[in-house]
């Protein structure tokens, strides 16, 4: 992709996949450079946010900055109805894509939360809690292992993905939810 190597070949998709350290100036110059070098060699790009879910559970947001992998948050997410109860009243929306969704669309880029895409459904009263999700506020989880309940947030991030790409890629497989 650089001119110092013209045998290579440019990618045609640069995925770019966000979870933490987005509150740091460096790391919006980062993504920003990172930007800029793919829109000027003409390669599509995607930001993939990904939240910190325990960031938006009161009782976990008092305990301080880096709640993730704390063991207060993954017992808020195993306390299920308190969780919903919480992300069902969260009007203020996820803090990482306010910063990164104005970026990509100055660059003609698409921007993909997570946290918009899972909200209304992790946040209603009868459909899948968030531990489906994630057990740690952040990863996806794989457990139980080997099953379609453990990859539920895999499969969101593709299905965001896939409709991101082309909206009419994105087929629902039997069984998956």
């Amino acid at each position: 992709c650089s001119s110092s190597r013209l045998d290579r070949q440019c990618p045609d998709l640069l995925v770019l996949d966000f979870a933490l350290g987005l509150g740091f100036p460096s790391t919006l110059k980062s993504v920003e450079v990172l930007l800029r070098f793919a829109t000027a060699r003409g390669i599509a790009s995607v930001l993939l946010v990904l939240p910190d879910w325990c960031h938006f559970l009161p009782h976990i947001r008092a305990i301080g900055k880096d709640v993730s992998h704390h063991v207060a948050c993954q017992r808020a997410l195993y306390a299920r109805n308190e969780t919903r109860a919480a992300l069902a009243r969260e009007r203020g929306g996820d803090p990482h894509t306010r910063k990164m969704a104005p970026l990509a669309a100055h660059y003609r880029q698409t921007a993909i939360s997570m946290f918009d895409a899972l909200l209304p459904l992790v946040g209603h009263p009868d459909a899948i809690d968030l531990v489906e999700f994630t057990q740690d506020g952040i990863h996806p989880a794989y457990w139980p292992e080997l099953s379609n309940r453990g990859a539920m947030y895999s499969f969101a991030i593709s299905d965001a993905l896939a409709y991101a790409l082309e909206p009419r890629a994105l087929r629902f497989p039997p069984g998956v939810w």
